[in-house]
């Protein structure tokens, strides 16, 4: 705190140091003037004696008024000063912030009223077990990559309508657990439609012949999927995430 205030308190010490400097400079200037004021008269007095007993008796009365008045002037103008200087002080310290008030009006840091836990790492191979968990759901629950390596001419049509519909319903089932999914647009296939300037291009894709200004109208050949949320599944401990079905062996 004394460093803070130490400017301020230098200034006011100078300052009441000049003023009391100059007090008694005036106050001595003015004794100087009085002297020689008188000592014209002294030297042209006919004589030197008479001067000279002029002279002692002004300077008598002279020395009486200065201890009368004087010095009690003096007195007065140092008081008067130190009242000031204590006053200056004081008025300069309290305006002077504590180191505890300064503490108080720092702002503290912000900080959230939880506190933050530590994220954990991410497996860099999280996506890839993800997408290959969700495929060997469809290989678990319907068969999917079995039909997709199947050699399917040397069956009948009718035999793989059959199997294509056991295989769909059961991919369904999985798709709808973990990806359920809802129609970019409301209306159906085949039905007309007519876009708007705002429409979102990143959700409905123009086919045929697109002019250069909406509003566009049309028919819809593809409804489009949207996902409506995304359920990720509890991934298992496997050793090997690449195993997406494990080999089967009955044993005899």
């Amino acid at each position: 705190m004394a460093n803070a205030q130490s400017p301020s308190i230098k200034g006011t010490v100078i300052g009441s140091w000049l003023f009391l400097f100059l007090s008694v400079s005036l106050l001595l200037v003015g004794i100087t003037m009085a002297i020689g004021r008188n000592m014209p008269a002294v030297a042209t007095a006919e004589t030197a004696m008479q001067s000279l007993q002029q002279f002692q008796s002004w300077y008598a009365v002279f020395q009486k008024r200065i201890w009368f008045w004087g010095i009690p002037a003096i007195g007065l103008v140092a008081a008067l000063w130190a009242l000031w200087f204590h006053g200056a002080v004081r008025r300069r310290i309290a305006n002077q912030p504590t180191q505890k008030e300064k503490r108080t009006k720092t702002p503290a840091p912000l900080k959230d009223k939880q506190e933050e836990k530590p994220i954990p790492a991410r497996d860099p191979d999280i996506d890839k077990r993800l997408f290959l968990y969700l495929v060997g759901m469809l290989q678990r629950e319907g068969r999917l990559l079995d039909f997709f390596n199947e050699n399917l001419e040397d069956y009948e049509d009718a035999q793989i309508g059959a199997a294509v519909r056991n295989i769909h319903e059961n991919c369904r089932k999985i798709v709808d657990r973990y990806l359920p999914l809802q129609p970019v647009v409301s209306q159906e296939e085949g039905e007309a439609i007519t876009l708007q300037a705002n429409f979102d291009a990143a959700a409905i894709k123009l086919v045929g012949q697109v002019g250069d200004h909406p509003p566009f109208t049309g028919v819809v050949r593809h409804r489009g999927w949207r996902v409506k949320k995304v359920v990720l599944p509890e991934l298992s401990g496997n050793p090997d995430p690449d195993i997406i079905a494990a080999a089967e062996v009955e044993i005899s």
